[in-house]
């Protein structure tokens, strides 16, 4: 298995019934990378990780990265920022490429697992330049049969015991991100709403509307860093309601003790892309950077058309202590197999060191 073409990504799905199942189809692939030169990095939950490490020789268990797949997936936005911001860590520190074998986490819900199912999809598109070869790997006894399902039709390839095979039922992104069913109205919108604004018609009105909402969220015990991922969301969806869309531009927060459910609607047309705002933007922003700093601020980011505009449903999990751990900057902690080895390639610490650099000095990898 050489590498992507012309440094793309290959993104493959693996679905297994068994450890065994399991071991058979990811270690290969682990070990063709390590001899390879590539940097390996495991992000599955802890049990999925030592399983897969420990099936290692010896020689070879020091050159694997493990991170925990809770610092990883933690919102679609995030979780492509982490991948590119490993990728360029893995290369700098001299890696031909980086090979991962990762879970996602798709949640208990309905709504949760569309939003990584749809993560799945965007992958193919948001890091289609980037030297990465991804499995994703499904448990079939533990996940619901909407997510089994979308494994093939959102991964190009299917990783098996024989090696990767071509995913017959592979859909367009677009085309399958599109087909997904939309998301309704939370159950939260059938109850009396914490705070509604007013109507807003100019960028001049966003700091008085910042002020209000900190000082409801304040008032509701929301914690400080969840007050300010959600003044942030809302502050950039406000912006491009009023530069992309059309005013007035009015907000409506819902809260209960396990999330916070806010409602950014405009008089606009929407816009029907549905993979904006899924990776740093460039060139051409089309109001995808306020898309992108809202998807990673906020657990879900949904769009919806009631009569007459357009609007973006924003959810966040409470409490912040239980909630999904931060990626701020797409900064991942990371552990390391730390272990002396002679075999060929990139060392564990090496990219540990890199990625760490990266992490500290802010950047988000293009």
């Amino acid at each position: 298995m050489g590498p992507p073409t012309e440094g793309g990504c290959a993104h493959q799905g693996l679905l297994y019934g068994s450890p065994g199942e399991l071991l058979a189809a990811a270690v290969p692939f682990l070990r063709r990378g390590l001899a390879a030169g590539d940097a390996v990095v495991l992000a599955c939950g802890e049990a999925g990780n030592a399983l897969l490490v420990n099936a290692l020789p010896d020689r070879e268990r020091g050159n694997v990265m493990l991170v925990e797949r809770a610092e990883i997936y933690t919102r679609p936005a995030c979780a492509v920022a982490a991948f590119r911001r490993i990728v360029r860590a893995g290369l700098e520190a001299g890696a031909r490429g980086v090979r991962l074998v990762g879970e996602v986490d798709f949640g208990a819900e309905p709504a949760s697992w569309r939003e990584w199912m749809r993560f799945e999809a965007i992958m193919n598109v948001a890091l289609a330049s980037v030297r990465l070869r991804c499995v994703c790997a499904y448990d079939t006894r533990a996940l619901p049969g909407p997510v089994l399902d979308s494994a093939a039709r959102t991964h190009p390839a299917l990783l098996t015991a024989a090696g990767a095979v071509p995913s017959p039922p592979y859909t367009d992104p677009s085309a399958f991100v599109a087909g997904l069913s939309e998301a309704g109205p939370d159950p939260l919108e059938r109850t009396p709403p914490a705070y509604r604004s007013g109507p807003v018609t100019a960028p001049g009105q966003i700091p008085a509307l910042r002020e209000q909402l900190r000082s409801i969220l304040a008032g509701l015990e929301v914690p400080v860093s969840r007050r300010s991922d959600l003044v942030a969301a809302v502050s950039e969806t406000v912006v491009n309601g009023l530069l992309h869309g059309a005013p007035p531009v009015r907000l409506r927060l819902w809260a209960d003790p396990s999330r916070l459910v806010c409602t950014i609607v405009d008089q606009g047309p929407g816009f029907d892309d549905r993979l904006l705002g899924y990776s740093p933007p460039s060139g051409d922003l089309r109001g995808g950077a306020g898309l992108w700093l809202a998807r990673r601020s906020c657990d879900r980011v949904e769009t919806f058309r009631p009569p007459g505009g357009f609007g973006v449903r924003l959810v966040l999990a409470l409490p912040m202590g239980h909630g999904p751990a931060e990626l701020e900057g797409a900064r991942a902690r990371v552990e390391i197999i730390q272990r002396k080895t002679a075999a060929a390639g990139i060392r564990a610490a090496q990219l540990r060191r890199e990625v760490k650099r990266l992490g500290s000095s802010g950047q988000v990898p293009g």
